[in-house]
């Protein structure tokens, strides 16, 4: 998979998870118009592209957490 389409593919998923183009322009501070130049294919600064990588793992850490204590209860019960 070629550098770009990483890039890009991380882009998206951020939008994904952020819950579209808008809301992920807006934890950006960036105006929209810029990100939906990027998702449509466009470089990614790199700069973009590092806080995009953020989101995504942001939002993998909080499904950890939330998940750590039902597993915890579930080997309690067993």
């Amino acid at each position: 998979m070629a550098p770009d389409e990483i890039q890009s593919r991380t882009l998206h998923r951020a939008a994904e998870l952020a819950g579209g183009a808008g809301a992920l322009a807006r934890i950006f501070c960036i105006p929209e118009p810029a990100l939906r130049m990027w998702l449509a294919g466009r470089p990614i600064p790199p700069e973009i592209y590092l806080r995009a990588v953020d989101v995504i793992t942001e939002y993998d850490g909080e499904a950890v957490n939330q998940a750590a204590p039902r597993a915890r209860k579930s080997r309690q019960a067993s």
